[in-house]
């Protein structure tokens, strides 16, 4: 997508951090120990700003299920479920849908293969080399700094409040920025009965999804079925 870039390495969350917690001389807090702090901030983080803003980070992954296996082995840096798409043709895409459990029996095990994209978000990736950089998205890598300064000056039995202060407010800007951030777009009900175009294209029965565990199952409508949703 068209988002911010805004890289920062790990030496200098490590320098920026040391500097506000006036430490920057110090040896008190290793490089080691503080790395452990950048990556445990770094990730909160990231929990935050892939739940206010759910297409950051996000990625995707072709793949093919059926007929002789009917579940795909998630990639090992999955870490949350964005879609999944079935590839009808190079310039059409279909919405695969979840079934619920109770629903299990509307369905048959795949009969031909399928080709299919499926969008998630990574897990983050841990933050190792000091060259390693973070995606801050708008600055936002303030966040870790403020959280790591605040870390070490518990540490330290220094006053963290200042430290507090500034990440309590960097949250809730970051909150605020994805309340605001599709204002443009009126909120309105999606149409389920146009989700895709499985009755316009002649392709085979449309398919089903269920997260299970590592893996995604997979399932078909019945030939003669009537689901429309």
């Amino acid at each position: 997508g068209g988002k911010l870039m805004a890289l920062v390495t790990l030496e200098s969350l490590r320098t920026q951090a040391r500097q506000r917690a006036d430490q920057e001389f110090s040896s008190f807090i290793s490089d080691s120990e503080a790395n452990q702090m950048i990556n445990a901030s770094a990730r909160e983080l990231y929990d935050l700003l892939t739940s206010v803003y759910d297409d950051y980070y996000f990625t995707t992954l072709n793949f093919t299920v059926g007929p002789s296996s009917n579940t795909f082995a998630l990639p090992a840096d999955f870490y949350k479920l964005r879609g999944v798409d079935e590839v009808v043709t190079s310039q059409q895409n279909v919405t695969v849908l979840p079934y619920e459990w109770t629903e299990r029996n509307l369905y048959i095990s795949l009969i031909n293969q399928r080709n299919l994209r499926l969008y998630y978000i990574p897990q983050m990736p841990e933050l190792v080399n000091d060259t390693d950089t973070f995606d801050g998205i708008n600055g936002f890598e303030q966040y870790i700094v403020a959280d790591v300064a605040r870390k070490m000056l518990i540490k330290e039995e220094s006053d963290p409040s200042a430290m507090m202060a500034e990440k309590a407010e960097l949250k809730q800007r970051i909150l605020g920025m994805g309340q605001n951030r599709n204002a443009g777009d009126a909120n309105r009900i999606p149409d389920v009965n146009r989700r895709d175009a499985w009755i316009i294209y002649s392709y085979p029965q449309r398919l089903r999804y269920r997260l299970q565990g590592n893996s995604l199952a997979f399932v078909q409508t019945n030939f003669f079925s009537n689901i429309y949703d």
